[in-house]
């Protein structure tokens, strides 16, 4: 079998992070890299080893590559993805899937026209630190969940942020903290949980960025499905990260890379050494506050994808999966807006006929 070419589109922070990733992918190779705008596509392919690059993606798109791998700003998505799939190429797409719903919708149609394996990248589902989490909360050992708690926080400064950075345009985002970092935890808690968003409650502010147009700070109350209720906070004015879950017979924490466990209940599982070995441990609730986890490199995605590309599978996560983390984090900039709580069911339907009768 030919080893299958993967063309970047984006040099941003992200794609600079692909260099370990792109050597771990067997059956396929990095390509082809676009830049855009300011990017530096020669710095970059040559950092992760391509032997072409340019600053038109249409030139990608238009070159025998087998996978595009689409790590733009928001607001570019659908006019890259529905291109790429067009040309008959496997495509993975950066989340937010878009900064509009309507794009997002338009994505998704295209999506199911192509046979070609097309999906979303979704870091923390390959981090071993929230995989343990979900296995914890299935095997029992906390008990019945009641409540969630993440928060995702990182600084902005205006040195970052000028006028030209796109992550400071409300348009092309399709906000501010909450759609670049509160959907991340939004998917993760439902895939932790097992169970989906059905109401949504939300601030969200401008505290102290003025050089972002969207908003810097923001809290969400929302409640699940099997009735599990949380809160998630999303903010460009700190550093602190945190996962909690809390069940009856104790509590799991995850903060700083740091794994955290309280309860009755010593919890026996398989924890990956940092060199892969997977080697069994036991680590009883005395050992709680050890640092026994690290997210693993969440670009792991990207060979689950190329594998899926190989076999001629479906995506390990759907482009809908994107839809949906999309249709949660505007039900919560409309809740901010309306200062009420939004169902999602209901907010799903109004928007999908506002895009039906908009076409």
């Amino acid at each position: 079998m030919k080893e299958l070419k993967i063309g970047l589109i984006g040099c941003g922070g992200m794609a600079k992070n692909y260099r370990e990733i792109y050597t771990k992918i067997k059956g396929a190779r990095l390509d082809f890299v676009v830049g855009l705008d300011s990017d530096n596509p020669r710095e970059v392919a040559q950092m992760l080893g391509a032997s072409r690059y340019s600053t038109n993606y249409e030139d990608l798109i238009n070159s025998d590559v087998d996978i595009v791998d689409i790590s733009t700003p928001n607001h570019l998505h659908k006019e890259q993805f529905i291109k790429a799939v067009r040309a008959g190429k496997n495509v993975l797409l950066q989340k937010p899937i878009a900064s509009t719903l309507d794009d997002a919708f338009e994505i998704y149609e295209e999506s199911k026209k192509t046979d070609k394996t097309v999906g979303m990248y979704m870091s923390r589902h390959s981090a071993s630190a929230y995989i343990e989490i979900k296995n914890i909360i299935e095997s029992g050992a906390i008990g019945k969940i009641s409540s969630v708690h993440a928060r995702t926080s990182l600084v902005r400064r205006a040195s970052a942020n000028s006028a030209e950075n796109w992550r400071c345009s409300v348009e092309k985002t399709g906000g501010g903290s909450l759609i670049q970092l509160g959907v991340h935890d939004y998917d993760i808690l439902s895939w932790v949980l097992g169970s989906k968003i059905s109401e949504i409650g939300a601030y969200c502010e401008n505290i102290m960025s003025p050089h972002i147009g969207g908003d810097d700070s923001s809290q969400t109350i929302i409640k699940f499905e099997n009735g599990v209720v949380g809160c998630v906070e999303s903010s460009y004015c700190s550093k602190v990260n945190s996962f909690c879950v809390y069940g009856n017979e104790g509590t799991v924490i995850y903060r700083g890379g740091k794994f955290y466990m309280s309860g009755d209940n010593a919890y026996k599982g398989i924890i990956a050494d940092y060199d892969g070995s997977g080697d069994e441990k036991s680590y009883p609730v005395s050992d709680a506050g050890k640092n026994l986890y690290r997210i693993d490199n969440p670009y792991e995605q990207h060979v689950k994808f190329t594998e899926a590309v190989i076999k001629g599978e479906k995506a390990p996560i759907s482009v809908w999966k994107g839809v949906e983390g999309l249709i949660v984090v505007k039900a919560a900039y409309e809740s901010a807006r309306t200062k009420s709580f939004v169902n999602i069911e209901e907010f799903t339907k109004k928007a999908l006929e506002e895009y039906k009768c908009g076409k």
